[in-house]
């Protein structure tokens, strides 16, 4: 089966559209979306439903947690500047999709914001982070913010990680720290990972990327 992972949405469901008619998916492929599926801000209440509504009718569809995500059933901790709790429908929406915190496809750990190295075991199969981060719940691995979204923790768990600190000894795929395009981390025998999130309020872009090919697919200006 392949997989087609999508990054960072932000209730832009015109986006989310545009990419998928262009990446083209049948009905036997998998899409993994990378969370902060919708935005949640005042401005984006309607947006946010039809994002979601629209995501739960795709099929063989899986949702990643995102901060955005998370704030919506955990405010007092990942709340973000503009939040504001959806409508009690998107409320519904977001928790029938059942989002995971984690997923192995392909070789690949896949997260909202990657796994850093502080939470890693060089040792570990990459198939031990899955079981690693889906058993820890929500502790550390997940809830901790990096100081550079104003938490205490010099790392950031794998919703609040930035891109400017290193990666874990596996390939990734993640999202949550937009820059202008797609960008590609090199790891000497150990594959590459990508940051797919190039999405804003103000631009019309969306990426993903296939696996296992590796093939980048985007849309918008």
């Amino acid at each position: 089966m392949r997989t087609f992972v999508i990054g960072d949405v932000h209730g832009h469901w015109d986006r989310l559209e545009a990419l998928l008619d262009k990446a083209g998916p049948s009905a036997d492929d998998e899409i993994i979306q990378l969370g902060d599926l919708g935005h949640f801000s005042q401005d984006t209440r309607i947006d946010d439903y039809t994002t979601l509504k629209y995501a739960a009718g795709l099929p063989n569809f899986t949702m990643l947690w995102g901060n955005h995500d998370r704030a919506v059933v955990d405010e007092a901790r990942h709340r973000f500047a503009g939040f504001h709790p959806p409508m009690v429908m998107t409320y519904e929406r977001l928790i029938s999709l059942k989002p995971k915190l984690c997923a192995v496809r392909h070789g690949h750990l896949i997260t909202h914001a990657g796994l850093h190295p502080d939470y890693s075991n060089p040792t570990a199969a990459i198939g031990d982070y899955e079981r690693i981060i889906q058993t820890r719940g929500l502790g550390l691995t997940v809830n901790a913010i990096s100081t550079r979204r104003g938490g205490p923790d010099a790392a950031g768990g794998i919703l609040w990680r930035d891109w400017g600190e290193p990666l874990a000894n596996v390939p990734q795929i993640f999202g949550h720290t937009r820059s202008e395009s797609v960008r590609i981390h090199h790891q000497p025998d150990q594959g590459r990972s990508f940051c797919i999130d190039i999405a804003s309020a103000t631009n019309s872009r969306l990426a993903g990327i296939w696996l296992p090919s590796l093939q980048i697919i985007t849309v918008g200006d």
